[in-house]
């Protein structure tokens, strides 16, 4: 038995589709947005979840009576990383697939994240200086910490972008960057104990005229998904985490940002046979 917690779109119900092909049985638990960064909510229904499959005596063995194997978190692996030591002392038998709280704390931010691949090269788009931009100056801001594109902006004006600044928390970081034009493409990568990767791509297709929602088309970038593979050597990290680019007229790619979790692209991945979640609990992971 896999538990998929959390809630993110249509997200758990792909990988839940994806893990019952490969053969496992699977159970999808949502919890209440508000739980997002709510610790002590967050694990009381995670374990009121496990509790449910496995029975109220966590300490007894149960979770292997019932096959039960692991837990993967849906979005929101920051609180699952939180929890991991305890949960892990409580459930002893029972994996759970999330990094350590830094390492996922460091890719979620945006301002850490900049600085951490800067230091390696990655290119990135340009960091702008409040007191040099002006109304004809194309930028983009973000907030230091969002989740499904909510905190990034592209003020029309240096008015719109002082007024986002404004409504800051004090102290809190953010990030101002130039705004580069180009096709966006998306790498995930899986990143094994061992240090071998998995990776592959997908290019964002923005509607046009009556065109429908955005699309994902599948793709081959080795140039960027060896980029996405040495950040995440670098870290040591363990997992999986989606890495978002953008690539320029002249054909030079520029980091975005990195979600270490599950990412919107599950769907696309999964159907150019990159199968993700079936990866990710396979036995040589």
């Amino acid at each position: 038995m896999i538990l998929l917690f959390g809630t993110m779109g249509d997200i758990a119900s792909a990988a839940a589709d994806s893990l019952r092909r490969a053969g496992y049985e699977v159970t999808h638990v949502d919890f209440p947005q508000n739980l997002c960064r709510d610790a002590a909510g967050y694990r009381r229904e995670l374990v009121k979840a496990i509790r449910s499959i496995i029975g109220h005596d966590c300490y007894a063995g149960n979770a292997a009576k019932s096959g039960f194997c692991c837990v993967i978190p849906i979005g929101n692996a920051l609180n699952l990383a939180r929890l991991k030591p305890e949960l892990e002392t409580m459930f002893p038998e029972i994996r759970v697939y999330v990094e350590s709280e830094q390492k996922v704390a460091m890719l979620d931010s945006k301002v850490a994240c900049y600085k951490f691949c800067d230091g390696l090269g990655i290119p990135q788009p340009r960091l702008l200086d409040i007191d040099g931009i002006s109304d004809y100056t194309k930028v983009i801001f973000k907030r230091d910490v969002s989740f499904g594109g909510h905190g990034v902006h592209r003020p029309q004006s240096r008015e719109s972008l002082l007024n986002l600044i404004s409504h800051q928390s004090p102290g809190e970081p953010y990030l101002i960057e130039e705004l580069i034009v180009g096709d966006e493409y998306s790498v995930d990568v899986i990143r094994k104990p061992s240090g071998e990767c998995l990776s592959s791509t997908y290019r964002s297709i923005k509607p046009s005229g009556n065109s429908p929602a955005q699309t994902r088309e599948s793709c081959r970038r080795p140039d960027l998904e060896a980029l996405a593979v040495r950040i995440l050597t670098a870290l040591e990290y363990v997992g999986l985490c989606g890495f978002d680019f953008i690539v320029d007229q002249d054909g030079s790619p520029y980091l975005l940002e990195a979600n270490p979790r599950f990412t919107g692209g599950l769907s696309a991945q999964i159907a150019s046979g990159f199968d993700i979640p079936a990866l990710l609990v396979s036995e040589s992971f």
